[in-house]
């Protein structure tokens, strides 16, 4: 890894650490921090450390995706970096369409019956399901772009050796 890339790196980890920090609070990074959201009758409260991962990660895979564009995968150490952070940018999708899939099976209501026989209850549509299905397109696009990536970097490889 050459000095240009180790200063890439850091300062990018750096603008990500500082951005977060802006973003979120001061003491995002602290394990006592959290956030609460509250969705119709829910309350949750989640620790800021799952809200500031992703977010760094989107942040880091969006750096390097445009460095990667513009050296058109001829850096090896860049098209590494990248790899990893997309990796992580899909595991952070993955773990965030499983949290939606969690709200969409609990904001399903109890149903008592209803006082009139005839009457029938029709279900209510949940914004959840599009939101999952929305992050399945862009998990799909991510894979996509892994495997190109891959190929792309493996071929730059392997022309050098």
């Amino acid at each position: 890894m050459n000095k240009q890339e180790i200063i890439w790196l850091a300062s990018t980890i750096t603008f990500v650490l500082i951005l977060i920090a802006v973003i979120l609070d001061k003491d995002v990074f602290s394990l006592n921090s959290s956030i609460s959201i509250q969705i119709h009758d829910a309350y949750y409260v989640i620790n800021n450390l799952y809200v500031a991962i992703p977010i760094g990660v989107f942040l880091m895979f969006g750096v390097y995706f445009i460095r990667v564009l513009k050296s058109n995968y001829s850096d090896l150490t860049i098209d590494l970096i990248f790899l990893a952070s997309l990796l992580l940018l899909m595991l952070s999708v993955f773990n965030l369409k499983m949290f939606v899939t969690s709200m969409e099976e609990l904001s399903g209501g109890v149903g008592f019956p209803p006082l009139n026989q005839n009457y029938i209850e029709e279900p209510i549509e949940s914004p959840f399901g599009l939101i999952e299905n929305i992050l399945s397109i862009f998990l799909l696009v991510l894979s996509l772009i892994l495997i190109y990536s891959g190929y792309k970097t493996f071929k730059q490889f392997s022309s050098r050796s």
